[in-house]
């Protein structure tokens, strides 16, 4: 099984994309220190780079 890459929250999207990728895994748990806030797929990255629903 994959785990979920881990990001800070002030991570810009070149390198949560990178962290994913090296991850192999196309979603990211999202931390502000070390609480986790949220988490981030490529599909959401893609929707709000490309403007359109996916």
């Amino acid at each position: 099984m994959t785990q979920a890459a881990r990001v800070e929250s002030d991570d810009s999207v070149t390198i949560i994309m990178d962290r994913m990728q090296k991850a192999g895994t196309s979603i990211a748990f999202v931390y502000d220190e070390e609480r986790m806030v949220g988490m981030v797929t490529l599909t959401d990255i893609l929707e709000q780079l490309l403007g359109i629903r996916i």
